[in-house]
């Protein structure tokens, strides 16, 4: 199936630039992005093998935790975004609340199981480059929030 990714099962990035496409002409959606931290460093010292793992339970988890909400997509190595037409703000942060929990349960048993920055954003009203400036927005707060986590944590 040339619509999902191989080894998260979730819609591949071709899905995505598809469906953001389609979304430029809707004016009322939300974008849920996310990246695992310091993906590299699980990769480099337990393996590639461990790192699929990895992917592959977290991917799992945002699908769980999303699925009633949007679409997930695997849009880089370790890049993942939710594309949604639900704007209800606390809908979207009782599914990252959830995501969250989900993680923690999963670290409690494996510690090495990294987490995930996100970032999001609502769109709703109809402005020629919302979509765009809707990803930009999302990405900013998610290096933000991957900032801030790194602060907090000196390794």
């Amino acid at each position: 199936n040339d619509t999902l990714d191989a080894l998260t099962k979730l819609y591949n990035r071709k899905s995505y630039e598809n469906e953001i496409e389609r979304l430029r002409k809707k004016d009322r959606f939300s974008v849920i992005v996310m990246d695992v931290d310091d993906f590299k460093k699980i990769n480099d010292r337990y393996g590639h093998p461990y790192g699929d793992r990895c992917l592959k339970k977290l991917a799992e988890l945002v699908q769980r935790s999303f699925y009633r909400i949007g679409t997930c997509y695997r849009i880089g190595g370790d890049e993942f975004c939710v594309l949604s037409g639900v704007v209800d703000e606390k809908k979207i942060t009782a599914a990252l609340r959830e995501l969250t929990q989900e993680i923690e349960k999963l670290r409690a048993e494996d510690p090495m199981v990294p987490v995930l920055s996100c970032g999001w954003q609502v769109c709703s009203g109809n402005s020629e480059n919302c979509l765009d400036m809707a990803v930009r927005a999302a990405d900013r707060q998610m290096y933000a929030n991957k900032a801030r986590r790194k602060g907090e944590r000196s390794d």
